[in-house]
């Protein structure tokens, strides 16, 4: 859905993308919208005594399912002994199954970051330097076929201490778009400029999809 509302800019999509620079405008406008509609961030709403307010939100994700997902709440408002979250999902966004709530005191674990001990291509090209720091140099993947394999060596674990291992990466992906079109100004101003907009934009190009496949 993405990429087919990026796509409804037509022609002057690169330049809308361009434009979306830190702490400008459109990108402050885009996060709004965001925010909004509860597409792509998830917001968590924790009732107190003047109402209904946002706590925290869920965080998007990529491509694939992301089982767990753990979500820091302010809930030093609440009043008594019960707390009410609320969450409104638009339909076909989100798939919900089970929550829990922990209140323990914070407890700090003990973190250890290990670089890559072997990280190459499918073709056999060493990739760790391009890896290993947070700088200009990357692993491109222009196709979607492109591969890598990379192999850590876990740390030992520890008496007394549960080993839970997290990968930690980062990168940026580019939409290949159709931009032939003219801009679509109609659609647009539905996805932007009113509630749930996108969501109905998105019910109807799945119907679309579905249908084809029948």
């Amino acid at each position: 859905m993405i990429k087919k509302m990026v796509e409804l800019r037509g022609r002057t999509a690169p330049a809308w993308l361009e434009s979306l620079k830190p702490q400008s405008e459109g990108l402050n406008a885009l996060h709004e919208w965001i925010a909004r509609e509860d597409i792509y961030r998830l917001n968590v709403e924790v009732e107190e005594p003047d109402g209904w307010l946002t706590r925290g939100s869920v965080p998007p994700g990529g491509p694939l399912i992301v089982e767990d997902r753990v979500v820091q709440l302010d809930v030093s408002r609440v009043r008594g002994d019960k707390l009410r979250i609320r969450i409104r999902p638009p339909a076909g966004f989100w798939a919900l199954n089970s929550f829990g709530v922990d209140y323990d005191q914070d407890r700090v674990p003990e973190v250890v970051r290990i670089a890559p001990a072997y990280a190459k291509t499918g073709a056999g090209r060493d990739i760790r330097d391009d890896l290993v720091s947070s700088d200009n140099r990357y692993y491109p993947m222009p196709s979607n076929t492109d591969r890598a394999e990379i192999r850590f060596k876990a740390p030992p674990e520890k008496p007394g201490l549960k080993r839970t291992i997290f990968l930690h990466s980062r990168g940026w992906y580019q939409l290949h778009l159709n931009t032939s079109r003219e801009p679509d100004v109609e659609a647009l101003d539905g996805i932007f400029n009113h509630r749930d907009g996108a969501a109905a934009f998105a019910a109807r190009e799945y119907a679309a999809w579905k249908a084809n496949q029948n």
